[in-house]
């Protein structure tokens, strides 16, 4: 289950990147948030039997929690910090994060801890999952499983 010391049981979803991706991509609309993608990236990784911890913003993805699955937790942000959310509770948890932002800026921001520069800088080659709509389905890049 941990291979390099990552806790491959566990994605962090950022939310709001997912949604804006499936809105642009699938529905083509250029800055239009879709529910639709963050509830078929949560459905692709629960049948994965994966843990999947949500940051949001929009309390819109708490409709999620009809799926009904105790393997779903919920980190909410507030303001314009929700990326900074994504990899606290990434590196808390030691997982991988699902999210198609660089996060350049934050990586040096120097008002985060050095310590969480250090294990997004080590972590993001290895773990940082990508993906694609795949007619309509989320396809991720890396596996990464136990």
């Amino acid at each position: 289950q941990r291979r390099e010391g990552y806790d491959r049981t566990c994605r962090v979803i950022d939310t709001e990147n997912v949604g804006y991706s499936y809105g642009k991509d699938v529905c083509v609309k250029e800055r239009y948030w879709s529910m639709d993608g963050v509830r078929k990236a949560v459905e692709y990784f629960l049948r994965q039997n994966l843990k999947v911890v949500l940051v949001y913003k929009r309390d819109q993805v708490l409709q999620v929690r009809d799926i009904g699955s105790p393997d779903v937790s919920y980190v909410k942000a507030v303001g314009s910090t929700d990326d900074i959310f994504v990899l606290k509770e990434a590196k808390k948890r030691n997982c991988p994060w699902v999210s198609l932002d660089n996060f350049r800026e934050w990586k040096t921001d120097p008002r985060l801890s050095g310590e969480l520069k250090e294990w997004v800088n080590a972590a993001a080659p290895r773990i940082q999952v990508r993906w694609a709509w795949s007619s309509g389905d989320f396809e991720p890049d890396l596996d990464l499983l136990p």
